[in-house]
């Protein structure tokens, strides 16, 4: 008879070894993630009251560690210099860009191609700027979103609907499959 308290099925459920690799990989990364305080307003993460704030905001340059709303706010402040937006609240390193997460990379590099993922995601959808070449982006090459002058740049099928009309679908994307991203631009207004 084991002296372990804890229930038998509970023990199980905290067994990794009959999980696939991926499913493995999340549940190490939601553990790690579960305990993990803003840098700014100081809350864990993973419980806050508003499920939709339950996300880390990445800054590729700098490992400390924020929830998303909170470092969207910080780079929406108001009468700061670019410098002072971009930087990291605590250590001021310069990251361009904001990342939101589900879960929080304590590795580099496991980071990195979080974010190299997304970024090969985001250079898929139009950036909403650039308008198929009708608009300006002010962000030009550093723009993580595509910047193509028409939609014949893009792998694009057109579709007549019920009524008779046609209209342009993009096909080389499935919207469904790419997770919720926010990413932050910089602070200018159109």
């Amino acid at each position: 008879m084991s002296s372990n308290p804890e229930p038998r099925y509970f023990l199980r459920s905290k067994c990794l070894c009959s999980l696939s690799p991926s499913a493995q990989k999340e549940k190490v990364l939601m553990q790690n993630s579960a305990s993990k305080e803003c840098g700014i307003c100081g809350e864990i993460i993973m419980k806050k009251p508003d499920t939709k704030d339950r996300k880390f905001g990445l800054l590729p340059n700098c490992q400390h560690c924020f929830c998303f709303p909170c470092i969207r706010r910080w780079r929406q402040t108001p009468g700061f210099g670019l410098h002072v937006i971009h930087g990291c609240p605590l250590c001021r390193t310069v990251s361009q860009f904001a990342y939101s997460s589900q879960f929080w990379y304590d590795n580099k590099e496991e980071k990195d191609a979080y974010i190299t993922a997304k970024k090969l995601e985001l250079e898929k959808i139009p950036c909403k700027y650039f308008r198929n070449g009708k608009g300006l982006c002010f962000l030009d090459q550093d723009c993580p979103f595509l910047h193509a002058p028409s939609t014949e740049d893009l792998n694009v099928d057109s579709v007549r609907s019920e009524g008779g009309s046609t209209s342009t679908m993009r096909t080389d994307i499935d919207i469904i499959d790419i997770p919720i991203l926010t990413l932050i631009h910089l602070n200018f207004q159109f």
